[in-house]
């Protein structure tokens, strides 16, 4: 794991529901998958019951607007494919130490410029004014979670990050908090902007959300849901 615009809910919801593979698709969802479900409001409409009991997000990129360049920090440390977080183990201790660092220095800078993404903190307030439990799963630092919770009053009802493996895409990650909650995956809304989102959530047995960021390539493969706004992703937490 950009503002407010869900405090007027004055509209109904528009939700479509189509078979990419025989239609013509949006140009920002060529990648998705046939048979992909995505909701659309043209206004927000009037808050309904919510149709989950937990939702976990990601962090940047979900909740917030990307922050962290990982192709700077790819190049940085030397490593062009595969996930940092398997990739590094296996460089020389000293390696491992500078690019830790370089990681480090990339989040510190990223804190500082945490950025909500528009309506992410009004449908916070809506998921917990509604009763749904509220976690976060990220590869991100206790301390990059910790600062966006003081810096934007919010609060969760479970927190897993870098600091707790197994990390994403591994179920663990997400069972970890519906165990502690007592809440069944099936309740259980997972989203989040890339495929380790997805996949964690798909293997935890939960419904999955893609948050495709503008000007991101798509890697959202297998989610139950799309959605480009945080006014899509309100209309799939609230019927």
């Amino acid at each position: 794991m950009p503002a407010s615009y869900l405090s007027n809910f004055s509209q109904i919801k528009v939700c479509l529901i189509f078979p990419l593979a025989t239609r013509a698709r949006p140009a920002s969802l060529l990648a998705i998958a046939p048979a992909r479900r995505y909701c659309r409001r043209e206004q927000m409409a009037s808050t309904g019951k919510a149709v989950y009991k937990a939702v976990v997000f990601d962090l940047d990129g979900t909740l917030t607007v990307p922050t962290l360049d990982f192709n700077a920090m790819r190049a940085e440390i030397g490593i062009a494919a595969g996930d940092l977080t398997t990739e590094i183990p296996k460089l020389s201790p000293d390696a491992q130490k500078l690019a830790w660092a370089v990681i480090q220095r990339h989040e510190e800078e990223a804190i500082a410029r945490q950025t909500p993404q528009p309506g992410a903190l009004e449908l916070l307030n809506e998921c917990r004014l509604a009763g749904i439990l509220m976690g976060i799963v990220t590869r991100n630092t206790r301390r990059s979670i910790n600062h966006f919770m003081a810096r934007f009053k919010v609060d969760f009802d479970g927190i897993i990050t870098r600091e707790e493996p197994p990390l994403k895409p591994h179920p663990d990650s997400v069972l970890r908090l519906l165990t502690k909650w007592n809440v069944k995956p099936p309740s259980t809304l997972v989203v989040g902007d890339y495929r380790h989102d997805i996949e964690a959530g798909r293997r935890a047995g939960t419904r999955t959300c893609f948050y495709q960021n503008k000007g991101v390539p798509f890697s959202g493969d297998g989610a139950d849901f799309v959605v480009n706004s945080m006014r899509e992703l309100h209309s799939l937490i609230f019927s």
